[in-house]
């Protein structure tokens, strides 16, 4: 038993020690090495009828190649970004028309208050029979405030995140130009509390970026 022992450890020992069974382990261990890096470039890449599925389907149809769904390509998602930006400057343009449209009601209200307190006061300070006239003349100024303050309720109501954004050319809308808070439609010259149709108040102007903003939609005037 003993000598079987030792003849098979000194075995082992000669096949560890053998400059041949150090080359075939070495070739082994490299085997294994390239088995496995053509295994992963197998699986991160494509063969060339692949490729040429997703580059080209017409050709890779042609060739008899089945098509493969790929994900979204850097032209379309360039595209979707250049819409979403070009969205989000339409929201822009349609804030600060409002902002700007309730800076003016503001500074119209303002005044129209203003005009009315000291109608009433020059009023009380009346005697009675001389007030037939000055009442006409505060009852206009009162009803002139009354609609400035409409206005001015309609467009604090507006969310202009909410509204739904449109392009229209000029020539449709028959947009005839632009001015700081006035559009002209046709003939007519329209202001922020004007309708820009039955049951569609203009809230909003904006002339730089040409944009119509109403109660219910942003419009993006083009060319």
């Amino acid at each position: 038993m003993e000598n079987t022992l030792q003849h098979t450890q000194a075995a082992k020992q000669n096949v560890e020690l053998t400059p041949l069974g150090r080359v075939l382990l070495q070739l082994a261990i490299l085997a294994g090495v390239l088995s496995s890096a053509w295994f992963a470039y197998q699986r991160y890449t494509e063969p060339a009828h692949v490729a040429l599925v997703r580059t080209d389907p017409a050709q890779a149809k042609a060739a008899g190649a089945a098509p493969i769904q790929s994900g979204p390509t850097a032209a379309q998602l360039t595209q979707e970004l250049l819409r979403e930006q070009r969205g989000y400057a339409d929201q822009y343009a349609a804030w600060r028309a409002v902002s700007e449209a309730d800076k003016q009601q503001i500074a119209d209200l303002t005044t129209n208050l203003k005009a009315l307190d000291s109608k009433i006061d020059v009023l009380q300070k009346m005697p009675p029979p001389t007030r037939v006239a000055a009442v006409h003349d505060v009852a206009a100024q009162s009803a002139m405030t009354h609609q400035v303050m409409n206005v001015a309720s309609t467009v604090t109501a507006v969310d202009v995140s909410s509204l739904p954004l449109e392009t229209i050319s000029a020539q449709d809308l028959n947009v005839t130009g632009f001015g700081r808070g006035v559009v002209g439609i046709g003939s007519q010259q329209l202001t922020v509390g004007r309708e820009l149709q039955p049951g569609e108040t203009i809230v909003g102007i904006d002339p730089i970026s040409k944009s119509i903003v109403t109660n219910r939609r942003i419009i993006n005037v083009t060319n």
